[in-house]
């Protein structure tokens, strides 16, 4: 404390002057007391006021140091309360922060939770199916086996059967002229009247047994030159085409020429002589014959006796038959194409007819009726031949592909592929 704040307090320590005391009123008799000298009221007055000036300065000594405290408290209190409010400022937004880190992760976790709902809902159904494909296939496998068992290897078939049997007719008569192989193609009809061709070779035919279908399919490229005849008009296309043959049955009969028929054209039926292969049962034949425009599906069925010493114009009995306009008329020397797709499910038969030079083509399609042929697993004989008739050209094979598919819950389950080439 400086030398001028104790001056001030030793100062507001001291009474204060009393007022000027008011004249004293006119004399009045005095009692006497009745010992020593009395003590006047003003003196009294005097003192009670300085008591109570002291008390008053202790009090406001007392207030203003208790005023100074409480100043320096609140001081104290109002940093800290800053303080303490700064942390909650900062903990509220690490709070925000983490709640709204908190809902992010809760939105991914909702998410990748839906992505797993629907990865094993699809790991459930993949598994359905896996389970039932498992079933289907050990059925076909059980079929193979059956059928490798039945059948014995393909190799054995094809040493026990000719691998290529070569049929050539010249009207009713077997010749070995033709079909016969040329350079890098097979002469099926020479530039002839009436003479027709066909080679066949051994094929598998699985099948499915209802458990889903199966798509067996041929394809033939070859070409044809030399067009001629005896009228005017037969130079001007093509005769008489390519003839695919499908589900023809083995029999010894295949080693020779004999037990085959021919077509001699009559009626409505075959276009030129038409090579019939014996079969013990019902078989499909497609003619395609540019020069009619048509192309023509058979079932056909031998019902007579083959013969054993020749061809023969009788005993094949046509089931049904069925022919679809193909507009497409090639020139000699095209590349041509024959496709056929078998479909077991429905007995359907699906033609193509492709001018790969002139880039023409042509889709056909004809429904079979069920109970005419419906071919079993097993191996049968495909054939492509061709014919001529009043008018003619020599056709020729390239060579020609079998296909095999085995569709199930329309998955492609197995496919065989046998190429011919000469």
């Amino acid at each position: 404390m400086t030398e001028e704040d104790r001056t001030r307090v030793v100062r507001e320590e001291q009474p204060p002057s009393p007022p000027p005391l008011p004249p004293p009123p006119p004399s009045q008799p005095q009692p006497k007391s009745s010992g020593g000298h009395g003590v006047g009221p003003w003196k009294i007055l005097a003192i009670v006021f300085a008591i109570l000036f002291a008390v008053m300065l202790v009090i406001a000594v007392i207030y203003a140091s208790s005023y100074y405290a409480s100043l320096s408290s609140a001081s104290y209190w109002q940093s800290e309360y800053q303080a303490l409010e700064s942390k909650y400022n900062a903990l509220q937004s690490q709070y925000n922060t983490l709640q709204n880190q908190y809902s992010s992760l809760q939105s991914q976790y909702q998410s990748l939770q839906t992505q797993y709902s629907n990865l094993q809902s699809q790991n459930q159904a993949l598994q359905s199916q896996y389970s039932s494909l498992q079933s289907q296939y050990n059925t076909l496998n059980s079929q193979y086996q059956a059928l490798q068992a039945q059948y014995g290897p393909f190799q054995q078939f094809v040493t026990n059967f000719p691998a290529f049997v070569f049929l050539g007719a010249s009207y009713t008569s077997a010749t070995s002229q033709w079909p016969s192989i040329i350079g890098s193609g097979i002469l099926l009809a020479p530039s002839n009247y009436f003479v027709g061709g066909a080679v066949l070779a051994p094929s598998i035919y699985t099948s499915t047994s209802g458990q889903g279908y199966t798509m067996y399919a041929v394809a033939i490229s070859g070409n044809a030159e030399s067009p001629g005849g005896s009228f005017s008009a037969c130079y001007q296309r093509l005769s008489d085409g390519f003839t695919a043959y499908l589900f023809v049955k083995p029999s010894n009969l295949l080693t020779n020429t004999f037990g085959t028929s021919v077509s001699l054209g009559l009626g409505s039926e075959f276009g030129g002589d038409v090579v019939i292969p014996y079969s013990p049962s019902p078989y499909i034949i497609v003619e395609w014959d540019p020069w009619f425009g048509t192309v023509t599906a058979y079932v056909v069925e031998w019902t007579g006796t083959p013969s054993t010493t020749g061809m023969q114009t009788s005993g094949v009995t046509i089931l049904w038959e069925n022919s679809n306009p193909v507009n497409i008329y090639p020139s000699p020397g095209n590349d041509l194409g024959l496709f056929l797709v078998y479909f077991s499910n429905n007995n359907t038969l699906m033609v193509m007819i492709e001018d790969s030079t002139t880039g023409a083509e042509t889709i056909t399609t004809f429904v079979i009726p069920q109970g005419l042929i419906q071919p079993s697993p097993g191996i049968y004989y495909v054939g492509v031949g061709s014919q001529t008739g009043s008018c003619y050209a020599n056709w020729y094979l390239n060579g020609f592909e079998v296909f095999e598919d085995i569709y199930i819950s329309s998955m492609r389950e197995n496919q065989v592929i046998i190429r011919y080439w000469p």
